[in-house]
C-alpha cells in the first residue's frame, strides 16, 4: 500500500471540549468546527478515491499552518515587517492535540480507516504560513499517512520479560559485513 497526502487550505480548527445539554453531546465550537471537518473529510474523500482503505497500523506526519497575527507586525511603513519579539511559531493559540483530533476524526469519517486506533506514530507540527520550507503557503493542513507493515519478527518474538533490552527492527536495518544501513527519504521531517 502506498502513501496518502492530503492537503487542506483554510484555517485549521480544534475540537475542543464536549458539553451536555438536554438534546445529548455537542462541541463547544460546533458552528466552525463542523465545517472544517467537512472540508478535512471532502478532501480526505477525494484524495483516497484511488486507495485502499488502511487497515494495519499507520505513521500519521501532520502539519498544521495558521496566519501570523496583525499584533506581530510592525506599524507605519515597516508594517510589511515582522517585530523582534514576535514568536517564530504558533505557540498561545490552538493545542495540537485538539488540531489532531478534528483531523483524525474527519478522517475517520472518509472512511480513510477504520479508526484512529491504529495510528501508532504520529508527527505533528505547527507553523506559520510560508515561513518555513515544511509550511503550507497559506493557512491549512498537510497530512502524511504512511502504511506500516508488521514485522515477522516482532509477530514472531516470544512475550520479553519487563525490562529486558530490545532492539527495534524498525530502527537497525541489517546489512552486509562493509556496507552502511539503508535509510528512507524522508519527505516530512
Amino acid at each position: 500500500m502506498t502513501n496518502l497526502v492530503i492537503v487542506v487550505h483554510g484555517t485549521p480548527i480544534t475540537q475542543g471540549s464536549k458539553t451536555r445539554n438536554r438534546y445529548g453531546m455537542h462541541d463547544d465550537n460546533s458552528k466552525v468546527l463542523k465545517p472544517w471537518r467537512k472540508k478535512v473529510k471532502d478532501h480526505a474523500v477525494d484524495a483516497s478515491r484511488y486507495h485502499d482503505r488502511f487497515t494495519g497500523p499507520v505513521r500519521v506526519t501532520i502539519r498544521f499552518s495558521f496566519d501570523r497575527p496583525k499584533s506581530h507586525y510592525r506599524t507605519g511603513r515597516n508594517a510589511h515587517l515582522i517585530k523582534d519579539s514576535a514568536p517564530l511559531y504558533p505557540t498561545h493559540k490552538n493545542d495540537l492535540d485538539k488540531l489532531q483530533r478534528a483531523c483524525f476524526d474527519a478522517l475517520t469519517d472518509a472512511e480513510v480507516w477504520a479508526d484512529d486506533g491504529q495510528i501508532v506514530d504520529v508527527r505533528a507540527r505547527k507553523f506559520y504560513a510560508g515561513e518555513s520550507e515544511y509550511a503550507l503557503d497559506r493557512p491549512g493542513v498537510l497530512i502524511l499517512i504512511e502504511p506500516l507493515d508488521p514485522s515477522p519478527a516482532c509477530a514472531s518474538s516470544p512475550v520479553r520479560a519487563a525490562g529486558e533490552a530490545t532492539t527495534s527492527p524498525a530502527v537497525v536495518s541489517p546489512t552486509t559485513a562493509g556496507e552502511a544501513p539503508q535509510h528512507k527519504e524522508v519527505l516530512f521531517p
